[in-house]
Parts: C-alpha cells; sequence; structure tokens
C-alpha cells in the first residue's frame, strides 16, 4: 500500500503519532485529554454547522 504523497506526507504514520500522542496524555492527565476532546468536537461541530448552506438547514 502506498501511503506517500508528492509531498512527502505519510498519512499511517501520521496517525500512528497522533494515536501514540493522544494515548500518552491519556495515561498521564485524563482531565485534560477529556477538555481537549470536548473542544475539539465543539470545533467540529461549529465548522460543520458554517459549512451547511442556510437553504439545507431547515431538512436536518
Amino acid at each position: 500500500m502506498e501511503t506517500k504523497t508528492k509531498n512527502g506526507f505519510k498519512a499511517v504514520e501520521y496517525m500512528r503519532q497522533v494515536r501514540n500522542e493522544l494515548s500518552m496524555l491519556l495515561q498521564t492527565d485524563k482531565k485534560r485529554f477529556h477538555d481537549e476532546l470536548k473542544q475539539t468536537m465543539a470545533d467540529f461541530i461549529a465548522n460543520r454547522q458554517k459549512a451547511i448552506p442556510p437553504s439545507l438547514e431547515s431538512r436536518e
């Protein structure tokens, strides 16, 4: 499986790195982990709402 792009970015290595960092954070500071997770979800939902055109909001 080829994961490299033209700029050398490797998605699988990035995902492993993020998983390892989050795992270490969870083991060392559970409160900070949960706070960051909640903030990330709030940011995701806010960005998603911005991306939905007003005409489609009423359909949800």
